[in-house]
């Protein structure tokens, strides 16, 4: 993926906000990188915040930061948090 289409993605989803040079998860958003090459992809679960280097990105997690070449994200997965959404008692 180049920078600008990460760029693109990162600001069309309502699960980031830009704060100066990194794109921090929106609260209430849990988001997942899935980087590789070829057929593989390794999923780097719980993202903080991104930043954008050249030709690399800087992934915070909760315990460190993951550092990959911008070739190797294949996608994004940004979803709700469930925990964020409040427990809900009784039945379904």
């Amino acid at each position: 993926m180049d920078a600008g289409t990460l760029e693109k993605i990162l600001a069309a989803t309502d699960g980031f906000t830009q704060q100066g040079d990194r794109h921090v998860t929106a609260e209430g958003h849990r988001a997942t990188f899935y980087l590789g090459e070829g057929s593989g992809a390794i999923p780097v679960r719980e993202v903080k915040s991104v930043a954008l280097g050249d030709g690399f990105l800087d992934l915070e997690t909760k315990d460190a930061h993951v550092y990959a070449a911008l070739a190797t994200v294949r996608a994004i997965e940004v979803k709700a948090d469930p925990e964020a959404a409040g427990r809900k008692t009784g039945f379904a």
